[in-house]
């Protein structure tokens, strides 16, 4: 596992064996899901308090 991690070089996405397509690596993922959580929790709240 440790040595995929740093075959990467931490990036988030990591391509596809013989294709065009990208995949998220689990930092990848890690990173994406706290956005959302950030957002849903921080952003979304502060934007209804201003619509009222």
């Amino acid at each position: 596992m440790i040595a995929d991690e740093e075959a990467n070089h931490g990036a988030a996405l990591k391509k596809g064996a013989h294709t065009y397509k990208y995949f998220f690596t689990k930092l990848g993922r890690r990173v994406v899901v706290t956005a959302l959580v950030i957002r849903e929790y921080f952003v979304q709240p502060s934007l209804v308090r201003n619509a009222l």
